[in-house]
């Protein structure tokens, strides 16, 4: 059996009927069963067919019987039940039509949900592009904060360095503080063996008048001449030999009155040992004192590298770096002027040489009485100003440095603030 497509029904539902022109072979198609032929128009409910003419020489021929219909015409039994089949399927395509046309949307509509998903389309683009901007934004703040961190770390790292030089700084400074009590004490008591040896010069020398020129002149040659060896005890004791003075002064008694304890042998080994020992001595200190001082110079050309790639840093001259704090007002200093300052020295261990500026004292000076490199970068600057001067060893002390203060080849930075310049 040939079934039409829905497409084909959409417009009436008598069209359905049309099915019946395709049935191959049905009955219908033959004149005089029920009044209709194949060019008939059928229709749409096969109750409402016309009942047959009235042919009896027909029904007399024929055994058939036939079946009434529920409008009282009947049709051939054998064309009941197709019929009835037509019927249903008429029915079930007429159901299937009206679901199709209440849930299928219209050729516009569906135009209207294209468009619209084009504009969602268009405007998720949009967005995506924006998106696509805003990483590209983010990634670029990303590397700047990662080159942020590096700088930080790399600032840290600096910073970390200084505290560790700052801790063995703080550690070289106590034993630099042990040392200096000790010397301090042993000055003390060298002075104490000088008071001492004064006082015995006096006795000795009481009832030795000092009227003539002639006597006054000995007497100047002795004290010259006890300043010598005073000196030479001096260096002897600080060289780990110590002399007891009042046998000492035996000694220069007896040999001013040619009175001798010891003979010449005697006395020729005793001191070619001595001068044996001592110089021993002195070359250790000095082999100690050159370590020291390669030490100092290599200290000082690195931290003076690194100072000089410090954020304000200017260079005065070779050897002499200087950095402005704070600038001062008025007309340039001149190294005549008199200024009240704050001044505070250090090594580059951090030991502070002079550490007056720190504790708050002023010192009253002129610009042409300190050393000539720090003269030169204060004339470049005025009243109430506050530099960081960092001076090479050949601009500072050079090899030799100031004995118990600054050891010899040191890099020497200075913290000054000028607070005020005293009129002329």
């Amino acid at each position: 059996m040939h079934i039409l497509s829905c497409r084909t029904f959409r417009k009436t539902g008598v069209a359905l009927l049309a099915a019946f022109a395709v049935l191959p072979a049905l009955p219908l198609r033959a004149q005089g069963v029920t009044g209709y032929t194949f060019t008939d128009e059928l229709p749409t409910d096969a109750s409402a067919l016309p009942a047959a003419p009235q042919k009896p020489w027909l029904h007399r021929r024929s055994a058939k019987k036939t079946v009434p219909s529920a409008g009282g015409a009947s049709l051939p039994a054998v064309l009941l039940p197709q019929v009835q089949a037509l019927q249903a399927q008429v029915d079930a395509l007429t159901l299937k039509l009206k679901q199709v046309n209440q849930t299928a949307p219209s050729l516009a509509e569906m135009k209207q949900q294209v468009a619209d998903l084009n504009i969602q389309l268009a405007g998720r683009d949009s967005a995506l592009a924006e998106m696509k901007q805003q990483l590209a934004d983010r990634d670029g703040m990303v590397a700047d904060l990662k080159q942020q961190l590096a700088g930080r770390d790399s600032t840290l790292a600096e910073m970390e360095r200084q505290v560790a030089d700052r801790s063995t700084g703080a550690t070289t400074l106590k034993q630099q503080v042990t040392d200096l009590k000790q010397q301090l004490a042993t000055e003390k008591e060298a002075r104490a063996e000088q008071t001492e040896e004064l006082l015995a010069l006096k006795r000795m020398t009481a009832d030795v008048p000092l009227d003539t020129p002639e006597q006054k002149q000995a007497y100047a040659s002795g004290v010259a001449f006890a300043d010598m060896v005073t000196r030479s005890l001096q260096m002897q004791k600080s060289l780990g030999t110590e002399q007891p003075v009042d046998t000492v002064l035996a000694g220069i008694t007896d040999a001013m009155k040619h009175r001798f304890r010891l003979n010449s042998e005697q006395i020729k080994t005793l001191n070619g040992k001595l001068y044996a020992r001592l110089e021993a001595r002195m070359k250790e200190q000095q082999a100690k004192a050159a370590q020291e001082k390669a030490a100092q110079e290599k200290a000082g050309a690195d931290w003076y590298a690194r100072y000089r790639k410090q954020a304000g840093v200017k260079e005065l001259r070779p050897g002499v770096l200087y950095r402005v704090i704070r600038p001062g007002k008025g007309a340039p200093l001149k190294a005549d002027n008199t200024v009240d300052l704050l001044l505070t020295g250090a090594l580059s261990d951090g030991y502070l040489f002079d550490d007056s500026g720190l504790k708050g004292r002023v010192q009253r000076l002129k610009p042409e009485d300190i050393l000539p490199a720090l003269t030169d970068v204060l004339t470049t600057q005025r009243a109430g100003c506050h530099v960081e001067v960092l001076l090479s060893p050949s601009q500072a002390f050079g090899d030799e440095g100031v004995p118990g203060m600054i050891p010899g080849g040191a890099t020497l930075k200075f913290d000054i603030q000028v607070q005020k310049k005293q009129p002329h």
